[in-house]
């Protein structure tokens, strides 16, 4: 078996991650765009918040997930406690496309199990701060 010798899986992993990016160009800038427009005019992002006045499963989480990487468990649990399993799966993305070169990942299983369980978490902690 050939193995790398960790600077070259770096370079891979930079490798592929530019290729990436740049294969995803028109999507990145039609969020900032997005993340922009919404934030000048209504000072908010989450198109829930905007239509209805009320806060998603998702709302926190970015926030969640840098609290996390920041070693900040305890804002993150406040922020949107399925940040760790956002954090997770998003981990278990980035390790087998970048570091491991999966070409294809089994990620389908994984994104629904995230999403229902950000879901279900939404629902308990709302209903536990009602």
């Amino acid at each position: 078996m050939n193995t790398l010798r960790p600077t070259e899986v770096i370079k891979r992993a930079v490798a592929i991650f530019l290729n990436d990016l740049w294969n995803c160009k028109i999507a990145i800038i039609a969020v900032i765009l997005y993340l922009v427009v919404c934030n000048l005019i209504f000072h908010e992002v989450c198109p829930s918040v905007i239509l209805l006045g009320i806060r998603c499963p998702g709302c926190g989480l970015t926030r969640g997930c840098i609290s996390i990487l920041t070693f900040q468990f305890a804002k993150a649990i406040k922020y949107n406690a399925a940040s760790f399993l956002w954090v997770a799966f998003i981990s278990y993305l980035v390790i087998a496309r970048y570091f491991l070169a999966k070409q294809r990942i089994s990620w389908i299983l994984p994104c629904i199990v995230t999403c229902l369980s950000t879901i279900v978490l939404f629902v308990v902690t709302s209903l536990s701060f009602s």
